[in-house]
């Protein structure tokens, strides 16, 4: 199964960047924070770039919420990925566990 970087929801302290590269590389968080605090702090030409970087990361790295949100959209609504080819008939979509009420007593 193919690795996804992703923001983490659980490690977090401001948008998850780190706890999500933690748990991508399988590094501790703190230490990816502790270097960022670093690149920051010390050496004055490297903050722009480090928080160039973080704001990037926030844009463009998704959290797995969202990523699992547009799937949910991608397949119709229908968390199945596979699409089971007797569902669809003469170009027609058949319904399952179908209930049918009359509307007038």
């Amino acid at each position: 199964m193919k690795k996804k970087l992703y923001r983490s929801s659980q490690n977090r302290i401001i948008a998850g960047v780190f706890g999500g590269l933690g748990e991508y590389f399988n590094l501790s968080a703190f230490w990816l924070r502790i270097i960022f605090l670093v690149l920051i702090v010390l050496p004055i030409f490297t903050m722009p770039i480090a928080i160039l970087f973080y704001i990037l990361m926030v844009i463009i790295v998704p959290t797995k919420e969202t990523e699992s949100f547009y799937q949910y959209f991608k397949n119709d609504g229908s968390n199945n990925n596979e699409k089971k080819k007797e569902d669809i008939k003469d170009g027609r979509k058949i319904l399952h566990d179908v209930e049918e009420h009359d509307t007038k007593k």
